[in-house]
């Protein structure tokens, strides 16, 4: 079983310790692995991992699959000027509602709505469409997984994106609380958020039937299998934006420029683009259709196994297919991609473990090409500080799984000290 740097993810993994466990971790993951009780979590964990754990790297690996090593990159991005003063507006707006939140002790009881600027913030540095034509912010209120910090989507594709919400009022994806439990999360549970004893009532989804059948015939060309009905998704971002108000952005330029600049340097490169938001990728779509750029298609949590292997098909097989848009949530879900060996993560996400597992479709036992995986990032901008807590929750595994002793006692995950820090406050 793979191992994840989150420390909720070892739960499943040591059920025996069960609830005195998840004490431990949950003091750790609020930030207190400087209190007494957070350094015996960790000394703890970092034991039992060391006598059960049978850990392989690539690094050690290496002579067995012959893999060539993997090159990443971080690459900044400057916002144009009226980018940088629309972005400038919004976070000057939600960091003074944060400074009073601060000032009246309500930072822990807002979590959730602080979450919810997070994500703004995170959207208006890649595109300011995904404000300003986004669906109702007062509907996707308060709905920011307190596990993930990732948003739960109003009609979530599969059922493990899903909404639970505990007796108490806090929510998840079904997914992370499930695998925070590591059962069923039958009866009376320890919330992860508020640690009250509670029931948590899980979210259903419906698939739509046009997402349910393949969705041409498998002879039909590329370009009737994505035009196909049933494969067109409804109620986009393209389809919200007027035709005159349609344009590009800085971060969606650059990341077409770069697999521009590839392909004239090497014509057989092909690009894995990676987003959280489906949005986004929707836009990223237009833009590389506008320019023509051979797009295969863009992979989502939506579609079936029928369909995402049409999908996968057609970027293999056509020289001509070169771009791969994918959900990094979809990203994880057993997809083969050695067709690949540019992967791109277009905006960086809390869980570092989770773009490391989307590069990985490219980059494993296969593979003949080097891969390389660029990081964009624009300056100034609330990636920049999201970068620094990655890191932070790396020393997870780094501490857990015999890494630099001392790192037990710097480790923090996303506390209300990284809030005000998010916010610079």
């Amino acid at each position: 079983m793979g191992y994840s740097e989150t420390l909720e993810s070892s739960q499943s993994l040591i059920l025996y310790t069960e609830r005195a466990f998840r004490k431990f971790v949950f003091l750790v993951r609020l930030g207190s692995a400087n209190s007494w009780e957070g350094r015996q979590a960790l000394d703890l964990l970092r034991k039992i991992l060391g006598n059960i754990l049978l850990r392989r790297t690539k690094a050690e690996r290496h002579q067995d699959v012959q893999l060539l090593d993997l090159v990443t990159e971080t690459r900044f991005i400057r916002l144009a000027p009226d980018e940088r003063a629309f972005y400038d507006e919004l976070f000057e707006e939600y960091q003074e509602k944060v400074q009073q939140l601060a000032a009246e002790g309500q930072l822990e009881a807002k979590v959730s709505d602080i979450l919810v600027l997070l994500l703004r913030l995170r959207q208006a540095a890649n595109h300011r469409h995904l404000i300003t034509y986004s669906e109702s912010l007062e509907k996707n209120a308060n709905r920011q997984c307190l596990i993930c910090y990732d948003e739960i989507p109003v009609r979530p594709p599969v059922q493990g994106e899903a909404m639970a919400r505990g007796t108490c009022g806090d929510v998840f994806h079904n997914q992370c609380i499930r695998q925070y439990t590591g059962e069923e999360a039958s009866g009376l549970i320890e919330c992860p958020s508020c640690l009250k004893r509670v029931e948590v009532h899980f979210g259903t989804v419906t698939i739509p039937r046009q997402l349910a059948e393949p969705p041409v015939e498998p002879g039909s060309s590329l370009e009737a299998f994505l035009g196909s009905p049933k494969l067109v998704r409804k109620n986009t971002i393209i389809s919200r934006i007027p035709s005159d108000k349609v344009v590009s952005s800085s971060k969606v330029n650059e990341v077409l420029d770069v697999v521009q600049t590839m392909v004239k340097v090497d014509p057989t490169n092909k690009f894995l683009i990676f987003s959280q938001f489906t949005s986004l990728l929707e836009i990223t779509e237009q833009e590389i259709r506008r320019r023509n750029m051979g797009l295969s298609g863009t992979i989502h949590g939506g579609l079936n196994v029928a369909t995402r292997n049409r999908l996968v098909y057609h970027f293999k097989s056509d020289p001509n297919s070169i771009i791969l848009l994918i959900s990094l949530r979809a990203a994880g879900e057993g997809i083969n991609l050695q067709a690949a060996n540019r992967a791109f993560i277009v905006d960086p996400w809390w869980n570092p473990a989770a773009e490391l597992q989307a590069i990985q479709r490219a980059h494993r036992l296969g593979q003949t090409r080097e891969v390389k995986a660029i990081k964009f990032i624009v300056q100034d901008t609330i990636e920049e500080r999201i970068l620094l807590l990655q890191e932070k929750k790396q020393l997870v595994s780094d501490t857990t799984i015999g890494g630099d002793e001392s790192a037990t006692y710097r480790l923090q995950q996303l506390s209300l000290q990284d809030l005000k820090f998010l916010f610079k406050l």
